[in-house]
């Protein structure tokens, strides 16, 4: 899904963002094989050894030259970066924190960004951490904050949810 979207829906000035590139197979799959510039946003909470993984996987793939990297919190993210055409959202999965990201981003997308938020359907778990000032509504913190951001942005759809273990949502 991810090397389709960035293959056949980004206009030429458009770019891929990832937040939460764990060591960046997805990120690799979304940009491999075409002509699009990704930046891969993570805070790599195992230190380095998930950063070591991703720089290697951007190079063994051939894709290093086309991927920018800020590691770091992803809400303390402000740099410039062209107009997003395709994000996926696959970070933080505690209440909150995809709502928050959501937003954060909001500035960089395109008037018709596809959004992919991962994990949908994933349940909040023991030691699960609420972003401050946010209340569980579910046991599913990531569905919560989608359905949250849809009733934000009332020209955003559900396009599908993907039928794949924990869902992913494309908006």
């Amino acid at each position: 899904i991810l090397n389709y979207a960035t293959s056949q829906c980004l206009e030429e000035d458009e770019a891929y963002l990832e937040i939460g590139v764990y060591a960046g197979r997805s990120f690799v799959a979304a940009v491999k094989g075409n002509n699009v510039c990704g930046y891969a946003v993570d805070n790599f909470w195992d230190s380095n050894t998930l950063a070591e993984r991703f720089e290697k996987n951007v190079t063994d793939f051939g894709v290093k030259d086309r991927a920018g990297l800020f590691h770091g919190n992803s809400l303390d993210f402000d740099l410039e970066l062209p107009k997003i055409g395709l994000m996926f959202y696959d970070g933080n999965h505690d209440r909150g924190h995809t709502l928050e990201n959501l937003k954060h981003f909001e500035k960089y997308l395109s008037d018709e960004t596809i959004i992919i938020v991962d994990d949908i359907e994933i349940e909040a778990g023991q030691g699960h951490q609420c972003h401050p000032g946010y209340d569980m509504i579910s046991n599913m913190p990531v569905l919560d904050d989608v359905i949250q951001w849809l009733r934000d942005h009332p020209k955003c759809d559900l396009f599908m949810l993907t039928p794949w273990t924990f869902k992913q949502a494309i908006l």
